[in-house]
């Protein structure tokens, strides 16, 4: 199981960390990444912001929000720029809070794939990842579609919706702190922050062919 003890710690991060904050939908968030040269915000509107990948590598970005009360949500979209021959790398999901992500991290290989796991996009055929294992079920999210994260601290569970369809295969277990972390690997690859917010209730509800992750 993943091991999800433990409370955040900044001084379990490196000092080579950048912090950015950002203000979304009147929420101010901060999101940290440990290769600071490998990634570009863009301002859009004074709230929404735009990630950009600037090398290709793998790259796995956390949002220094801690999650561990209430329901929050997160709405983004993946984003590429027109490239006929490259299948972009993408996931979402969340990661233990206490775990210290190092620079050039990919969500779904060991070490680090035991501390997250991640809903993935058309280049993984939509699995959601844990500890090198996929789970199918889900649509395959791809470039140009809102997403959005429900984690819901009650019930211990993040779920998926692509474009407001919920998702049935969903993460179950959540029994300690989180952050929400989002994942690309090639140039001209982003993802695009609508919103982190808390909801006064869930969203969710049952759906054929539910089938649960547990951490």
């Amino acid at each position: 199981d993943m091991d999800l003890r433990g409370s955040f710690n900044s001084s379990s991060f490196s000092s080579s960390f950048q912090s950015y904050d950002l203000s979304s939908m009147g929420s101010t968030i901060a999101i940290i990444s440990k290769d600071p040269e490998d990634i570009e915000f863009i301002d859009t509107d004074g709230y929404q912001k735009r990630i950009v990948k600037k090398k290709d590598d793998y790259d796995t970005i956390s949002l220094n929000d801690v999650l561990y009360d209430g329901i929050r949500q997160l709405e983004t979209m993946f984003q590429v720029e027109e490239d006929e021959d490259t299948v972009h790398l993408a996931a979402i999901g969340i990661i233990q809070d206490s775990y210290n992500i190092p620079a050039d991290a990919a969500h779904n290989l060991q070490p680090h794939t035991a501390h997250m796991a991640a809903f993935t996009g058309l280049a993984y055929s939509g699995g959601v990842n844990h500890k090198e294992q996929d789970t199918y079920g889900n649509t395959s999210f791809k470039e140009n579609q809102s997403l959005r994260l429900e984690f819901d601290s009650d019930k211990g569970t993040l779920v998926l919706y692509i474009d407001d369809v919920q998702q049935p295969v969903y993460i179950s277990g959540i029994k300690e702190k989180v952050r929400f972390i989002i994942c690309m690997h090639y140039v001209g690859s982003s993802w695009f922050i609508r919103s982190l917010k808390k909801l006064p209730e869930t969203t969710y509800i049952h759906v054929d062919g539910e089938k649960a992750v547990d951490l």
